[in-house]
């Protein structure tokens, strides 16, 4: 594989933080996707928190540096520029999800890199002890659509 989805960690909480005695706030962790160079190294890419908007300099797998100073970088990938080096049924499927940007970014690396099998999750809930959901997996260069459907189990 020549990336992969990862969590970063801000410096920021969630709002349902603020009011709970708690002894410690956990600090809010957000999902970014990151591609390897030859070496397995993680090319450095810079996102934005999906909490507070603070940018973030992602250098390896669950690391970043916030860069002080900075809430917006125009360089930061959008969902609408992702989608222009997409065919169009595959955008259409993906809009009807209302996607976060990770995703595309998921699915714009699959088409990429040709990697047969591989799943995007579309939707996830939890209905009593199952886990249900749609999932995308690529075949043959196409996407299928499909439900599913695990028990959750602590």
């Amino acid at each position: 594989m020549k990336f992969a989805k990862h969590l970063v960690k801000c410096t920021c909480f969630l709002s349902i933080f603020r009011d709970r005695n708690l002894d410690e706030i956990p600090q809010h962790s957000f999902v970014v996707v990151s591609e390897f160079d030859d070496e397995d190294n993680v090319l450095p890419s810079y996102v934005q928190c999906n909490n507070c908007g603070v940018i973030h300099k992602v250098t390896d797998i669950c690391k970043s540096e916030i860069i002080a100073g900075k809430d917006h970088l125009s360089s930061i990938q959008t969902i609408d520029e992702i989608a222009s080096s997409l065919p169009s049924s595959l955008i259409d499927t993906l809009r009807v999800y209302d996607l976060d940007v990770t995703v595309w970014q998921e699915v714009a690396l699959n088409v990429k890199y040709k990697i047969d099998g591989s799943t995007v999750i579309l939707t996830k809930e939890v209905v009593g002890d199952d886990v249900v959901g749609k999932k995308m997996v690529m075949k043959d260069g196409k996407f299928v659509i499909s439900s599913y459907n695990y028990k959750f189990v602590i």
